[in-house]
């Protein structure tokens, strides 16, 4: 098996450091040929970063260690997201029973966010439609109202 021409140059960091910085693989081919001097061309590129791909594919496929982690990570996060919606959950409580509507609604709207970005994690994005503007809000003139809605969403209820 013979060697990619960009390993055989060296030029494996600065392949990469361009790729991270969202050039295609044309521009990287350019690059790396006005750079080293030497012809590059962009199925080279691309064969080389299929490679790598590949190698970091069989990396994980070949460490159940390594599998064991990732599922652990992803759980550790989902229940962290999971505890922050809680603890937004009792502010939202807090915050009602002390009338502070200003905290309330932003306490709902965080909670909606954080539900969103729970499902987007698991994999069943469900766009949210509540978008509060909290500077047409005026407190004084609309109490009632904003009671009104507040009490009939329940914040203790669980998410989907």
């Amino acid at each position: 098996m013979t060697r990619h021409k960009i390993i055989r140059l060296n030029l494996q960091s600065q392949a990469s450091d361009l790729k991270a910085a969202g050039k295609s693989l044309r521009e990287i081919s350019r690059i790396l040929s006005e750079e080293s001097g030497k012809s590059i061309s962009y199925p080279s590129v691309m064969r080389y970063f299929e490679a790598v791909d590949r190698a970091r594919v069989e990396v994980v496929e070949k460490s159940d260690k390594l599998k064991s982690r990732l599922v652990e990570a992803e759980i550790d996060t989902i229940n962290e997201a999971m505890q922050c919606i809680e603890d937004l959950r009792g502010i939202c409580q807090e915050a009602k029973a002390a009338g502070d509507l200003r905290v309330a609604i932003l306490a709902i709207d965080s909670i909606y966010k954080g539900l969103d970005m729970l499902n987007k994690m698991l994999g069943k994005y469900q766009s949210t439609t509540n978008q509060f503007n909290y500077a047409e809000v005026n407190i004084d003139s609309a109490r009632d109202r904003i009671m009104g809605k507040l009490q009939m969403m329940d914040c203790s209820k669980k998410g989907d």
